[in-house]
């Protein structure tokens, strides 16, 4: 490598380093906890990619005054920490959870109409945590 090249890679690792900004990689910004990813019913099935300790929310169709509901099948413990639970009528609509450490795994809820003997709806959501 040329004297040139290398101290052009000094300065980049020193911005990485220093500066909080990877101009390795473009990513700009402090480096944080990661974003949340949000899920919901048309997200069915696919694979997400997470990072430890990033949030997760998941919003299903769940309808109080109809009676329809959403309730989790598979909590994943080990690998997802349950933050918070959808309130029966109004608050915040979904769940949350945090990743707790790197591993594989299938979220799993199931909706249908309460009292009823009608179809189960199931959603999944397949989640690898590095």
């Amino acid at each position: 490598m040329s004297r040139w090249k290398a101290g052009v890679f000094a300065v980049l690792l020193a911005c990485n380093a220093v500066l909080g900004i990877d101009v390795l990689t473009r990513e700009e910004g402090p480096r944080g906890p990661p974003a949340r990813i949000a899920l919901q019913s048309t997200d069915d099935g696919r694979q997400v990619r997470l990072r430890r300790g990033q949030e997760v929310t998941v919003a299903l169709p769940a309808l109080s005054a109809s009676g329809y509901r959403c309730g989790l099948r598979d909590p994943l413990p080990g690998l997802l920490s349950l933050e918070q639970v959808p309130p029966r009528v109004g608050g915040t609509p979904g769940w949350i959870f945090r990743t707790l450490q790197p591993g594989r795994g299938v979220l799993r809820f199931e909706c249908r109409q309460e009292l009823s003997d009608g179809p189960m709806r199931e959603f999944q959501f397949h989640l690898q945590i590095d």
